[in-house]
């Protein structure tokens, strides 16, 4: 609907405020009239007892209610509710993906320190030190970005992720062994997935094998490096042949 609609706080535009919020990420049909067509009563049912908006294609039709409204538009003001059964296949695969998001939106949740810094005015090896004294240091992960700096100078982005406990020590390697003049420090979060290490075993020896699982689901999996590389040179087959052999003997 259009116009304005009186509340507590006053004359305010339609949807009112506790509509508009209810409604966020529900899609909204267009219907060109006068007037408050979905009160914060409805949107909230929406809200909480709606898994899901699609077209009406596809389902059975079962049961067929009606309501009407007391107010006066120049359109009947009545609702109409649907219960429909929706073909076997698409509610498998909507099941699936219900129980996904699920999944997903149960993930553990945590929180990480990233810290930055540019240099313009470092050599390459030095880099690499630093590099390895961070991952010494307990850091997550350590990148090193490409980037143009001031008088259009070509320069490095330092980036290390760390938890919250060892983040002074990173930020102290970062300000003494290389020649930033300050550390930039922010809190981000992250959602990650249940990782676990396997060990498989293959025609080239024991291959240990890192998975990512959500839930029950296991969505990811990779072979160690180190030992995908050691049993590769030991038995003088190609990188990959071992990297799949560990590979398919994980999937089962």
């Amino acid at each position: 609907g259009r116009g304005r609609v009186s509340i507590a706080h006053g004359r305010y535009p339609i949807p009112a405020p506790a509509t508009a919020e209810l409604l966020r990420g529900i899609p909204l049909s267009d219907l060109d009239a006068e007037g408050e067509l979905t009160t914060p009563t409805g949107a909230g049912f929406l809200a909480v007892l709606v898994r899901g908006f699609t077209p009406m294609l596809g389902f059975r039709i079962d049961e067929i209610g009606y309501g009407a409204g007391d107010k006066e538009f120049e359109h009947p003001n009545v609702l109409r509710a649907l219960l429909v059964t929706r073909n076997a296949a698409e509610s498998e695969a909507r099941g699936s993906a219900t129980a996904s998001a699920s999944a997903l939106a149960s993930a553990p949740r945590e929180e990480v320190v990233v810290l930055e810094c540019e240099i313009d005015d470092m050599t390459g090896e030095v880099f690499g030190y630093v590099f390895n004294l961070l991952l010494a240091a307990g850091a997550l992960d350590v990148y090193y970005t490409p980037v143009y700096m001031k008088k259009n100078r070509p320069g490095i982005l330092v980036s290390v992720m760390v938890k919250a406990a060892l983040a002074d020590a990173c930020e102290e390697i970062l300000l003494i062994e290389t020649t930033t003049l300050g550390v930039r420090k922010s809190v981000w979060t992250r959602r990650v997935l249940e990782r676990r290490m396997e060990q498989v075993s293959t025609r080239f020896g024991t291959i240990r094998v890192k998975q990512g699982w959500l839930g029950p689901q296991m969505l990811h999996q990779k072979p160690e490096y180190d030992d995908v590389s050691q049993a590769a040179k030991e038995h003088g087959v190609p990188f990959q042949v071992v990297y799949q052999a560990a590979l398919n003997t994980g999937q089962g």
